[in-house]
């Protein structure tokens, strides 16, 4: 029993004209970022060592060379006077190197405070910035430390990455950009230099970028991702299915990839492919529930009942993981199956399964009233309508069902009033005036032949 008005209904048709499909994305992991403090501990020669420290620099290089970095601490820690910057650097270093950031940052801030146009100071607080999170201090320091002479790749790195970061993707490509003239197979900058691309809007530095990757690692599944994201940023979805078949078969776990592959599989009009992508999804528990359905209530719209069984039979088998409003839902798309399939007892079933889960479902306690009404059940139909009359969203529908149910028991004055009501409630509601009119025939006639 499929509904005449979706007769011809095509798949691409269907979905061309969802709000969901218009906004789809790949997800793609953000790229590795490591990031480390400034190594191995050095000497810095940038502020030059006092001669009264002359002693004690060659007292703690011989415990750096030994790599006693707690040794040399202790030998720091125990100067009854202020030391010079390099020393604070020094103490800087050795702390980061044993994971002491706080002590570290303090340190660093010393140096600076002593010599504040210290550029491996300011590109070593940067870092350990950056590494704690607090970005727009890390930025400051690695670009007080570029513009003071830094010139390492790690700093143009960092740069690339806390522009991305902090919303700045085109200051972003320029950071990458430079790391990358240092480093060119540095793969950290390339993957960075991508997502910059991709965020500024340079499609085609991100393809040309994305197509170089590949060749040389054709088995990155992140990369088929990204190509993916691309290829629906230009309206080609056919390639974006193409690339993100790829990255599945690499490994890509993401329930959120194979659901996006479901519906582009489904959208090029191949809905086996998107029935097996959904259901897989539903066996592996990794599904959303609510894009499961939908793609089953869209297949269903299509005529494509068997893939949307496909679906169903999937989610059946996980349903006690649902939450009532979620089983409320699967139980009116299996309705609908079984109305399409003249299975109309099925169908009662499951819409009345449906809304004892979920009193609220609309669309299914209308579906309940409508089926139960051509099966000559008018009084089952009439609670249906009521229920679903004090939902907003559906008191139209239900009164006008309400007063189906009281036509289908030729209670024509009654029928008569409810549907001058719902014109009353909803004066836009024109289409309603042939059958108001033709009721108040009915009336007027049966009234007349009273004796």
């Amino acid at each position: 029993m499929k509904p005449t008005q979706l007769t011809g209904l095509s798949l691409a048709g269907l979905l061309c004209c969802s709000a969901s499909l218009a906004q789809l994305t790949v997800t793609v992991p953000e790229p590795q970022a490591i990031f480390k403090p400034l190594a191995p501990v050095v000497w810095d020669t940038e502020p030059s060592i006092p001669g009264e420290e002359i002693a004690l620099a060659q007292e703690l290089g011989a415990l750096v060379r030994q790599q006693d970095y707690r040794g040399a601490l202790a030998l720091l820690e125990s100067q009854e006077t202020p030391v010079s910057a390099a020393f604070e650097m020094l103490r800087a270093q050795l702390y980061s190197t044993l994971d002491e950031r706080g002590a570290a940052i303090e340190a660093y801030r010393a140096a600076l405070k002593l010599a504040p146009d210290f550029t491996r100071a300011h590109a070593g607080l940067g870092t350990l910035y950056l590494i704690e999170g607090q970005y727009d201090e890390a930025q400051q320091h690695l670009a007080d430390a570029v513009r003071l002479g830094a010139g390492d790749a790690q700093t143009f790195g960092q740069l690339g990455y806390l522009n991305i970061k902090l919303g700045n993707p085109w200051g972003a490509v320029s950071g990458y950009q430079q790391a990358l003239l240092l480093q060119p197979k540095n793969r950290q900058w390339r993957s960075g230099l991508l997502l910059a691309l991709t965020e500024s809007g340079n499609e085609s530095g991100a393809s040309a970028l994305i197509d170089q990757m590949l060749t040389e690692n054709p088995s990155d599944s992140m990369l088929w991702q990204q190509r993916a994201n691309l290829a629906l940023r230009q309206d080609d979805p056919l390639s974006a299915l193409a690339s993100l078949e790829v990255s599945l078969r690499l490994g890509d776990d993401s329930a959120e990839n194979r659901q996006v592959a479901a519906q582009l599989a489904v959208q090029a009009g191949n809905p086996k492919r998107g029935a097996a992508l959904a259901s897989a999804s539903v066996l592996a528990s990794s599904a959303d529930v609510s894009f499961v359905s939908e793609l089953a209530d869209w297949l269903l719209r299509a005529g494509e009942q068997r893939y949307a069984k496909q679906i169903l039979d999937a989610m059946e088998q996980r349903l006690s993981n649902y939450r009532p409003d979620q089983q409320s839902r699967f139980y009116y798309i299996r309705g609908r199956l079984a109305e399409q399939s003249d299975q109309p007892r099925q169908a009662i079933a499951d819409y009345r399964r449906s809304v004892d889960r979920d009193g609220s479902n609309g669309p299914a306690l209308l579906a309940l009233g409508e089926l139960s009404l051509s099966q000559g059940q008018a009084s089952r139909a009439a609670l249906a309508f009521q229920r679903a009359s004090v939902l907003t969203e559906f008191r139209q529908q239900a009164m006008v069902g309400e007063a189906k149910s009281l036509v289908a028991r030729s209670d024509y004055p009654a029928a008569l009033r409810k549907l001058q009501d719902t014109l009353k409630e909803f004066p836009g509601a024109y289409d309603l005036n042939g059958a108001i009119q033709s009721l108040t025939n009915i009336v007027n006639t049966q009234r007349a032949a009273a004796p």
